[in-house]
C-alpha cells in the first residue's frame, strides 16, 4: 500500500461522520456517475487510479442474499490483484474508458429495465430498483444492472473474476510500472 500513496496522481478521500468522498483531479464518483454507474466489473472505475470499489447493489456487479460472500469475493479480488500487480512492479493501474464502456454495456443488456421478468419482481434488490406495491416497476436504472441480468449470475461473476486474474494480462486496465527492483 505504501508505493499506491507514492504515485502522483492519487485520489484523495474526505471523511466526515456520514460519508467518504473520493476525488481525483476535482471529480468525485458521483460527479462522475451522475448519470448512472460505470465501472469495470463492478470493483473499478476509469478516472480514479489505484482505486477498488467493493461490489454492491447498483455498481453493476451481482445481487446475493448473503452480502458477506459477495463481500469475500471482491476483498479476494482485490486483495489478489494488488498482490498480482505488486509483483509486476506496476505503480499504477487504472482502467481503460473502452474495458469500462464494453462493460456497462455488458450489464445493460441484460438489465431488469430492458426486459423486466415475468409476473413481476418479488422484491427490490437494491436502492436503483424500486417497484409499486403490485411488483411493477417504476424506477430503474439501466445502468444499476448487474453481472449475468435479473439479480445476477453469483458463480458466474465469481468465476469471470478469477479467469480475468489468473489470465495475468489485466485486460483492460492501463499499468504504469516502477523502475525494476
Amino acid at each position: 500500500m505504501e508505493r499506491v500513496a507514492d504515485y502522483p496522481r492519487p485520489p484523495s478521500a474526505e471523511v466526515d461522520a456520514r460519508r467518504v468522498r473520493v476525488v481525483h483531479n476535482g471529480r468525485t464518483i458521483a460527479d462522475k456517475w451522475a448519470d448512472g454507474a460505470a465501472t469495470m466489473f463492478g470493483l473499478m472505475t476509469s478516472g480514479f487510479p489505484n482505486l477498488f470499489l467493493m461490489p454492491c447493489p447498483g455498481q453493476q456487479a451481482v445481487v446475493t442474499v448473503n452480502y458477506t460472500l459477495l463481500a469475500e469475493v471482491g476483498a479476494e479480488f482485490v486483495a489478489s490483484t494488488i498482490a498480482a500487480l505488486d509483483a509486476m512492479d506496476v505503480d499504477a493501474f487504472e482502467v481503460t474508458e473502452d474495458a469500462e464502456s464494453e462493460w456497462v454495456q455488458r450489464v445493460m443488456a441484460d438489465s431488469m429495465a430492458a426486459a423486466p421478468p415475468p409476473g413481476g419482481v418479488p422484491c427490490t434488490p437494491g436502492s436503483r430498483m424500486l417497484f409499486d406495491d403490485d411488483g411493477n416497476m417504476v424506477l430503474l436504472d439501466h445502468h444499476a444492472g448487474t453481472y449475468g441480468g435479473g439479480f445476477g449470475d453469483y458463480f458466474g461473476y465469481r468465476d469471470l473474476l478469477a479467469d480475468w486474474l489468473a489470465s495475468g494480462d489485466f485486460a483492460g486496465l492501463r499499468l504504469d510500472r516502477d523502475e525494476p527492483r
